[in-house]
């Protein structure tokens, strides 16, 4: 098979390549829609999926799906594969570094699970932080520590929480439908997992987060509820 990376494309180079392989052209137009979200599209003989992974260099304050992430397109048949980004990422090369010559990666199809596990780790490091964060946050509020901007920071924590969940939540599409045109394929059943174990990891934060505003909340309106007893008994 043949494997087609194309990076800043141009949309006359996109439309060379779709005529040489036949791609839908509303499929070649949401490849240059770069607020596009995940989705998963059989078009006779040829696949399109759109992927978001997290961007390690997004800034901070980030708080969208757009802002948070990068968006992947991908085209693949029987014979082909093609990846469309609009900057290098280091899924692609990572990918084909460790997978081009593998023989349990033989197929495009076994490639795109491949580059979809690795879209899907890239949450790792931003997840992990997440769950710091609110290690952090739940110790100081019950050591009633004094945190400047605390409900603010919690807020942030939980917008961030959520846009991931439904990130998920409209990927799992994705996983599913490759899952059910191949059930038996090792690589599908590896990227099934890997994205299972993300989904509860995420839930749990979710969760997590929820509960810590909730506890937080509480106290603080305990706290001035007898403050408001303490000057009335004054």
């Amino acid at each position: 098979y043949k494997w087609i990376d194309i990076s800043g494309p141009s949309l006359e180079e996109l439309t060379e390549v779709a005529e040489k392989y036949h791609l839908h052209p509303t499929a070649v137009k949401d490849c240059l829609e770069p607020e596009h979200l995940p989705k998963f599209e059989q078009m006779d003989e040829a696949s399109f999926i759109i992927f978001r992974f997290y961007d390690k260099h997004c800034d901070k304050s980030s708080d969208t799906i757009q802002k948070l992430t990068r968006k992947m397109a991908i085209f693949y048949g029987k014979n082909y594969l093609i990846t469309i980004h609009r900057s290098e990422t280091d899924i692609i090369s990572q990918t084909a570094e460790k997978y081009i010559n593998n023989p349990y990666a033989k197929t495009p199809f076994d490639i795109v699970c491949k580059l979809l596990k690795q879209a899907i780790q890239t949450y790792e490091s931003p997840l992990t932080k997440i769950d710091t964060e609110i290690d952090y946050y739940e110790s100081r509020i019950f050591l009633k520590n004094r945190i400047p901007d605390l409900l603010k920071n919690l807020y942030e924590i939980k917008r961030k929480a959520y846009i991931t969940k439904r990130l998920f939540s409209v990927s799992k599409n994705i996983v599913d439908q490759m899952e059910s045109s191949n059930r038996k394929n090792a690589q599908v059943q590896d990227l099934k997992d890997t994205f299972t174990k993300y989904e509860i990891l995420i839930d749990e934060i979710h969760d997590s987060i929820h509960s810590l505003l909730n506890i937080y909340i509480s106290l603080s309106s305990q706290k001035t509820n007898e403050l408001m007893r303490y000057r009335d008994w004054e």
